[in-house]
């Protein structure tokens, strides 16, 4: 009869400290990842800029993002893990800090990418470094890194509302930056693991990353220009659409011939670890864009202040909490699949629920709903990241990590272009085919125009202005109207993506007992 391993010895106090720092880690990047963007009507009166000219700030986080995570391997052959670790953490706090006190929105954007490509290099290396300095532990390090990286999406609009506040806005940039330089001091102070560099450094595929960077940043120009520039007039739409083509073509051709190429697309043909990368991707791109999108309705549609709208999702930060205690508790490989397809099937159905937004949604059924949804939210978060472990060697899980950390940011970078596009035009529709219907009807209309100037004239210094006061008035209930609407319409797509990766999951096959990856989580 075989013993079971013997309990791991308690942590001592540097391995604690190594712990809390690798958790604040993941939550770092799980706050910036899902910041929204409540600072930017700020920042953009603050450095003169406009909404349209300031999209190249979170561009830059997206390209910066994918730049460290990609540029690992090289690193780190040359120099290790412990050190890249450091470096990112000290990259995100000085870009960040940095980023506060200027007032010109090309130089944000370069600093905003400083911190970005830190913010990737930490997400990438701090798992692989728990691993290290926790070798009996793997699967709590995974439980660890799970629970930060989720908490902190979920953290991010809630915190960040009151943050704007206390004392500006400028505290949201500071206050994370300021934190990774004090994660930066602990974790010099506790970590002990390394990967030294590499005796034999095997090429790396610089070719292959400018290839990647050129057609992500051909995609995130379309996403955010080709609105307004004419999506099939314009010159310069057909021009970044066709070096987007031909990069990409160029990339994938470049990863198929390459001896040492930047993604290992052969992975692919595992029939599951395509899938669980494919569900994943369903999950984080509902997940963040389903946030920021109900972020921005209570804030701008509803005009929530931004104090109510923490309020609003702090239920959710405790369900979530909860969810993922749960699951690194109690959450094991044999009942990871059923916890799987229940997290994204409620997910699906709560964003369902939420397409049932108007102007007078009460907002305790709101958060009601929002904490139900962070719950099913928190049981699928281990469990789709543990698939992507599920079943792979160890030499295949360093092979697949630039195919997981790139489909980090792409998924949801494209979720929340589509939510911009797809909210601007459906808006404009519906706003267009309300205001026919005034006009058709004008004489309700002249009616409630008058009662508005009935009800503002007390307040108006010139009374001849109170038609255009109340048509302004009027125009605005309209626009709102059509923006919650076409915010219903986006959410109704999403909950179906969440309901497409819960019927995904069901195409999971059981593994073997003696199959390598987590076990727990």
């Amino acid at each position: 009869m075989t013993q079971s391993p013997p309990p791991p010895l308690p942590l001592t106090a540097r391995e604690t400290l190594a712990a809390v720092c690798g958790f604040a880690a993941a939550l770092l990047y799980g706050f910036h990842s899902t910041l929204p963007d409540l600072p930017g009507p700020f920042q953009i009166v603050d450095i003169g800029s406009d909404r349209f000219r300031y999209q190249w700030v979170s561009g830059a986080s997206n390209l910066g993002s994918i730049a460290g995570m990609s540029v690992l391997p090289w690193l780190r052959s040359r120099f290790g893990l412990r050190r890249c670790y450091f470096a990112g953490l000290l990259l995100y706090s000085v870009g960040g800090l940095a980023g506060v006190w200027l007032r010109d929105d090309m130089v944000l954007a370069a600093t905003t990418l400083v911190a970005a490509v830190g913010n990737g290099l930490v997400v990438t290396t701090v798992l692989s470094l728990l691993w290290l300095e926790f070798p009996g532990r793997r699967d709590w390090s995974i439980g660890l890194y799970v629970v930060g990286l989720y908490l902190g999406r979920i953290l991010a609009p809630s915190v960040s509302g009151v943050l704007i506040n206390e004392p500006s806005w400028r505290t949201v940039a500071a206050v994370p930056a300021a934190l990774a330089g004090l994660v930066l001091v602990g974790a010099y102070e506790s970590h002990r693991a390394n990967q030294p560099p590499s005796a034999t450094r095997d090429p790396f595929d610089f070719p292959g990353l400018f290839l990647l960077l050129s057609w992500v940043t051909c995609l995130f120009v379309g996403l955010s220009r080709f609105q307004l520039w004419g999506w099939d007039t314009a010159d310069a739409t057909a021009v970044v659409y066709t070096a987007g083509v031909l990069m990409f073509t160029g990339f994938v051709a470049r990863q198929l011939t390459a001896t040492h190429p930047l993604f290992d697309l052969s992975l692919l043909r595992n029939r599951r670890f395509a899938l669980s990368v494919v569900i994943k991707a369903t999950a984080d791109v509902t997940f963040v864009t389903v946030l920021l999108a109900v972020t921005r309705y209570m804030v701008i549609d509803r005009g929530y202040p931004r104090t109510t709208t923490g309020l609003v999702l702090l239920p959710s930060v405790v369900a979530m909490l909860l969810a993922l205690l749960f699951t690194a508790r109690f959450g094991t490989r044999g009942n990871r699949k059923v916890r799987l397809v229940l997290g994204m099937a409620g997910l699906a159905v709560c964003t369902w629920l939420l397409t049932r937004i108007d102007l007078f949604t009460d907002k305790r059924w709101l958060a009601v709903v929002l904490a139900v949804w962070s719950g099913c939210a928190g049981c699928a978060g281990s469990p789709v990241v543990c698939i992507t472990f599920d079943g792979l060697t160890q030499a295949q899980v360093a092979a697949s990590a630039s195919i997981k950390n790139v489909m980090r940011v792409l998924p949801t970078l494209i979720g929340v272009g589509v939510l911009a596009v797809f909210t601007d035009l459906r808006a404009t529709a519906l706003f267009d085919l309300e205001r026919q219907t005034i006009e058709s009807n004008r004489p309700p209309a002249a009616d409630v125009s008058l009662w508005i100037q009935d009800r503002i004239s007390p307040y108006s210094t010139r009374p001849a202005d109170l038609p255009a006061q109340a048509d302004s008035v009027l125009s605005g209930w309209v626009r709102a109207n059509a923006t919650v609407w076409a915010t219903q319409s986006i959410l109704g797509y999403f909950a179906l993506i969440a309901a497409a990766g819960a019927g995904m999951s069901l195409f999971l096959r059981p593994l073997p007992p003696d199959a390598p990856g987590p076990l727990r989580g």
